[in-house]
């Protein structure tokens, strides 16, 4: 993973590697979904004639699958638009979806299978109707899932286009409302901006990085992985030349309760990708730290998953249930997630008879 690691911090390192060094960087792009990613690095940088020539072309493979995936994300997000163009309702784009629109960050080496949306809860009602009423539909979800979205999450259940089968999630916060994290959509509704060109708007450049913490570190278990760390890395290059970026991002963080994210994600930004970020943006945030053993045992987690040391045994099963675990418990008050786990246990036995 360090060859890999070094790649994505330093794509200039790539002239010096050996068969064996690619044999192992691919393998754990490959696990990683960052193998299109590389290919976009190495033209950037003009490598790629710099390079073997069969490990361009393993990179061009994925490079170009995930370019299928651009275009009909591109091609959903030109219907979306033209669905809420009379709503007047002010649609924010979210991670993948974002960043291609508005050209962010990797954006040309990124890959992605559905459209992230973001409206105030006052709009959540009509802007669903709006897309039922343009050929999104619910997917294979029962009583019991809508109840679970509707009154315990931050979004309503998936909606998937009968005919292009592109999912669309509605979101009208960043956190499960129920969640430890109680956050003000407003706050980041109220600073987005229109996106050049287009009807939809996208998060101010510290919320879209806040985002992106929290959808790692705290939304799931990790399930985005490097691959989101790196999106992260991609954004704070870009924005580090925004005047304040830097010395707003924590006071931001705080501002919206997002303080334990962002800690996790600029610790492993720096850790793992030497992002450089500024020590006293490093030290302010290193206060938001939980307690010492917490911390050893999430770094350790964290690491574990994201970067995982052996090429023979990517896996980390142990580590994954523990962050299972933990992000349902930071999601949930306890009664409630013995009452969703217990559902989700008869519903899985069930389903297995």
């Amino acid at each position: 993973m360090k060859l890999l690691l070094k790649l994505l911090s330093d794509p200039e390192c790539a002239v010096s590697y050996t068969v064996e060094d690619w044999d192992e960087t691919i393998r754990f792009a490959r696990h990683t979904h960052l193998l299109g990613h590389l290919y976009f690095l190495m033209e950037r940088s003009s490598l790629l004639e710099k390079i073997p020539a069969r490990v361009k072309n393993i990179m061009l493979g994925s490079s170009i699958y995930n370019r299928y995936f651009r275009i009909q994300a591109r091609r959903e997000m030109v219907h979306l638009a033209k669905q809420i163009s009379t709503s007047k309702i002010p649609i924010v784009l979210l991670k993948g979806g974002a960043y291609i629109q508005a050209q962010l960050g990797a954006y040309s080496g990124r890959r992605l299978s559905d459209i992230d949306l973001l409206v105030a809860k006052s709009n959540l009602s009509t802007t669903e109707k709006i897309l039922l009423s343009g050929g999104w539909q619910y997917g294979e979800v029962n009583e019991y899932d809508q109840h679970y979205y509707r009154d315990w999450m931050h979004e309503v259940p998936p909606l998937i286009h009968q005919s292009r089968k592109m999912e669309v999630d509605l979101h009208h916060n960043i956190v499960p409302p129920v969640s430890r994290i109680k956050l003000d959509a407003s706050k980041l509704l109220e600073k987005a901006l229109l996106i050049d060109n287009s009807p939809f708007y996208i998060l101010e450049a510290k919320d879209l990085v806040l985002h992106s913490a929290t959808h790692l570190f705290f939304n799931d278990e990790l399930r985005g992985g490097l691959r989101d760390l790196v999106d992260m890395h991609e954004l704070c290059m870009q924005f580090s030349k925004k005047e304040n970026f830097w010395s707003e991002l924590v006071p931001r963080a705080r501002d919206l309760g997002l303080q334990r994210p962002l800690y996790y994600a600029l610790f492993h930004l720096k850790l793992l990708l030497n992002t450089p970020i500024p020590i006293d943006v490093l030290s302010e945030s290193a206060k938001d730290r939980p307690n010492f053993f917490t911390n050893w045992l999430m770094l350790h987690l964290i690491q574990g998953l994201i970067a995982p040391k052996n090429v023979e045994n990517m896996k980390a099963p142990f580590a994954e249930w523990l962050l299972f675990v933990r992000s349902h418990w930071i999601r949930m008050p306890l009664p409630m997630l013995i009452k969703h786990l217990s559902y989700k246990i008869r519903y899985n036995t069930k389903n297995h008879e």
